[in-house]
């Protein structure tokens, strides 16, 4: 019998990766046991005559030190476990602490109300998701039908509507999975028909998408940075930031894939937020996090000066910096409430709950405040702009 030999780390409640797997393989020479949500763990497609494993889920009374266990028969079907504790097939037997209450003592209601919380989740982040799609297809209509061209040709603006693109982009493949999440826990539809390579596509492109989004934020700072230090509106380096914005995170995006297909033969890379090489992607986003904070705090003491020394006036570059500042801070805690659960234990269903809304309306509801917050430093420099000329001519 041919084992998986890479345990399948993974959370229960973040069952992202799993459920955008293929439900049918496309060789129809053999026959894979269908992938399955067991009530606390998901299972991918599996190969015929394999035994998979993932470490036991961190609940009351497991060891999440050791692991459990599927083993997909010759002919294609999930196999049965002659051992004590068995769900839906899933040999859970080893992650049993002998002095904590076991699997059958919390009972159904507990992994009901778990699934429930998966699905109000799901359902919570399909809407801000949509609505977050929505407010950015309105910010390129405005900036499209509505604003003159001039307005268009400014660079901060062109640098708002990449920003704009990066974070539809992931939004995008978030819609994807929540979708896939919800059809399967809600047992109306098991999985999406896709290939491995699709998922583990997606995943990569996710953390691409990601760290773009921050890239792009890191350029509007540098943007600010050098009209406060000039005090004039920087009108050169399009192209360099282009390449940047979208070049650059292809980097570590590209190493941490070859890093998975080396190192983390699972399919659809379940697990990998658990593993180290996930820093290789974390790491250029806690730096794009430091340019930021450098870069405002540089443009403030820049214009600073310049108003000291009344070689400039209160501008709007103040505007800018409250702006960039607030987004900076709502990206930064879309980030913690995604990292820390990860390696922070949590042990109640409550903990689970909150933790998991959090995550969900932070992440999913990007679109929103982006648009919001780019359209409003720009429409309101249009609008003053607007308002002087209609004085000059009066």
């Amino acid at each position: 019998m041919d084992n998986f030999s890479q345990p399948l780390i993974y959370n229960s409640v973040d069952c992202t990766s799993v459920l955008s797997l293929a439900s049918k393989h496309n060789d129809a020479s053999q026959y894979f046991c269908d992938p399955v949500h067991d009530g606390l763990l998901c299972w991918p497609a599996t190969p015929p005559g394999r035994k998979i494993a993932q470490p036991c889920p961190p609940l009351q009374g497991f060891n999440d030190n050791m692991f459990v266990f599927r083993k997909c028969s010759i002919s294609g079907i999930w196999e049965d476990f002659n051992n004590s504790l068995v769900v839906e097939k899933t040999n859970y037997e080893s992650c049993i602490l002998t002095d904590k209450p076991t699997l059958q003592e919390y009972g159904k209601d507990y992994i009901n109300d778990l699934q429930n919380v998966i699905r109000k989740s799901s359902i919570l982040g399909i809407s801000f998701i949509l609505l977050s799609l929505i407010a950015l297809c309105i910010s390129f209509w405005l900036y499209k039908c509505k604003l003159p061209k001039y307005i268009n040709n400014i660079l901060r603006v062109k640098i708002h509507k990449h920003l704009f693109a990066a974070v539809m982009l992931e939004l995008i493949i978030k819609l994807i999975f929540q979708i896939s999440i919800f059809l399967t826990i809600s047992r109306s539809f098991l999985a999406t028909v896709q290939k491995p390579v699709v998922c583990e596509f997606l995943t990569a492109f996710h953390q691409y998408a990601d760290i773009s989004i921050l890239m792009w934020i890191v350029i509007d700072s540098h943007f600010i940075y050098m009209t406060a230090k000039s005090g004039f509106l920087c009108i050169s380096g399009y192209k360099a930031y282009v390449i940047a914005g979208w070049g650059l995170p292809v980097l570590p995006t590209l190493l941490w894939t070859i890093t998975l297909i080396l190192n983390h033969k699972v399919t659809c890379w379940n697990g990998h937020m658990h593993l180290a090489s996930i820093w290789i992607v974390h790491v250029p986003k806690i730096l794009c996090f430091v340019s930021i904070i450098i870069l405002i705090s540089l443009s403030s003491w820049r214009h600073y000066q310049r108003v000291s020394q009344r070689l400039l006036q209160e501008s709007k570059i103040i505007n800018n910096l409250t702006t960039t500042g607030i987004l900076l801070s709502l990206m930064l805690l879309s980030f913690l409430v995604v990292i820390i659960p990860t390696y922070l234990r949590l042990n109640t269903l409550e903990s689970k709950t909150i933790v998991q809304y959090l995550a969900t309306t932070f992440t999913s509801s990007k679109g929103i405040f982006v648009a919001i917050l780019c359209n409003y430093s720009n429409i309101k420099d249009f609008v003053k702009s607007e308002s002087a000329n209609n004085d000059i001519e009066i």
